[in-house]
């Protein structure tokens, strides 16, 4: 016979998303859109739209067995901005950052790198993006 309490305590949450320094960074979780699914070359996960410094309709998309530029066991990684302009951000991906300063225009809105990072052995972290 149980006559005792079971307590369960939520240390921390979060979503897919996740918002810091005042709307200027950014992180996803990919496993959530990701699901479990077996990925081949060229297949592509997206986040969903989020806003960085107060503007809204970016976008990440994660290439997790390369796109069709990747060399072989690398993963591709893109940020579409929401409009034509001069975007500072960087990019992180499996610990590794980089920084992309460029002025994006109508007909190339996304940009990002075909050999990011090598694919890791499991894709659980986070891809965070940064305005500067």
């Amino acid at each position: 016979n149980f006559d005792g309490e079971i307590v369960v305590t939520l240390r921390d949450s979060r979503g897919e998303l996740k918002e810091a320094k005042g709307g200027k960074v950014m992180s996803w979780l990919p496993q959530f859109s990701m699901g479990g699914k077996q990925f081949s070359k060229g297949d592509q996960v997206k986040s969903p739209v989020f806003a960085l410094g107060g503007q809204s309709g970016f976008t990440l998309v994660v290439y997790p067995k390369g796109d069709c530029k990747s060399k072989p066991g690398f993963i591709g990684a893109f940020v579409y901005v929401p409009s034509v302009g001069q975007y500072h951000l960087s990019l992180t991906v499996a610990g590794k950052t980089r920084d992309l300063s460029i002025i994006f225009l109508a007909d190339a809105l996304g940009r990002g790198w075909n050999d990011f990072v090598e694919e890791p052995t499991n894709f659980d972290g986070e891809i965070v993006v940064t305005l500067k």
